[in-house]
């Protein structure tokens, strides 16, 4: 049902509006002024882009022909490449330039099973980068919290394609399983981070697997440069300086350990604070290596604070028949 009153065409019940360009717009009323060439649309509004391959809803949108921007009106949801689906509400897309962006609270999730959250966002349908404010990013959202990664930045550019990113203040928290302990609460602090390809970089970094408290960790490793290689499977310290209660105890002008993905590898093990009511508090950093495919053998050097040193030596020979 459509009424032409002069200047004014109006429609109501389910119709639908289309470009010349192929942009098709559905929705249940509809109000156009051809003067202004400004089209209104309301309940249910349904906009399609085959060609660019993307899909809005909103309940109300305002098309701005003339300078080709779209607003929408309350909570809004676009589907991109139907990979990515975000949800906010109020938001604005610039044909021309191809960008969406809303200064409220959104939610974007792909079928990676990553989710972000970010408090204003502008993503660029032609890049795929996703500028925002106040981002956190859940992978594996959909297991449980044990199993999930979080990293939060106060800032951020995010090709959400390829997962590279610069970033703001940085915190990343590993699941915590990680290290077969579920009590553990693995955690990477940076004043700023950046991912290109393989590598990671977060300047001026801690890390501690401890669980979180108001407190200082038990231990913690911080650095003016951590790496993370995920091709060679390594965590790489720069000017790295090991913490015990906020205590400096070892520096190391380069330091590195496999990274959570790698099952066997010779290296330092975590760090363990014990306690005895007989010899009291202790710290010992074990070193594993890698003898064979079948014989591995662990050095651990003790040190408790009541001037006792003490090491210790476990081998291992695992064969088809005994071990």
């Amino acid at each position: 049902e459509i009424s032409d009153n002069g200047n004014i065409i109006k429609g109501f019940k389910r119709g639908n509006a289309t470009t010349q360009d192929g942009l098709r717009i559905e929705s249940d009323n509809f109000h156009y002024d051809k003067i202004l060439n400004i089209l209104n649309a309301y309940g249910n509004v349904k906009i399609i882009d085959l060609k660019n391959d993307y899909i809005i809803l909103s309940e109300k949108i305002t098309y701005i022909k003339n300078q080709e921007k779209i607003f929408t009106n309350g909570i809004t949801r676009a589907i991109i490449e139907s990979r990515y689906k975000f949800e906010s509400k109020n938001v604005l897309f610039l044909r021309n330039e191809m960008i969406l962006s809303s200064s409220e609270k959104s939610l974007l999730k792909d079928k990676n099973l990553s989710l972000y959250k970010v408090e204003k966002f502008k993503y660029s349908l032609n890049d795929g980068l996703l500028k925002g404010k106040k981002i956190e990013i859940i992978n594996n959202y959909t297991k449980s919290i044990n199993e999930r990664d979080f990293l939060y930045f106060d800032d951020a550019i995010i090709n959400i394609k390829d997962k590279d990113f610069i970033a703001g203040k940085t915190k990343i928290k590993v699941k915590k399983n990680i290290f077969d302990v579920s009590k553990n609460d693995p955690r990477i602090y940076g004043v700023s981070s950046n991912k290109k390809d393989e590598i990671t970089t977060i300047n001026k970094g801690v890390f501690t697997s401890c669980e979180s408290n108001e407190k200082c960790p038990p231990w913690s490793i911080s650095s003016s440069k951590i790496l993370h290689d995920t091709k060679k499977k390594q965590i790489i310290y720069k000017d790295a300086l090991l913490k015990v209660y906020d205590v400096p105890v070892l520096y190391f002008p380069k330091f590195f350990h496999p990274d959570p993905s790698v099952e066997r590898q010779s290296g330092f093990l975590q760090p363990r604070i014990n306690n005895s009511n007989i010899l009291g508090s202790s710290f010992n950093i074990p070193y594993f290596h890698i003898m064979g495919e079948n014989k591995d053998i662990t050095f651990t050097p003790t040190i408790f604070d009541k001037d006792i040193y003490m090491i210790q030596n476990e081998y291992r020979e695992e064969n088809k028949r005994s071990s």
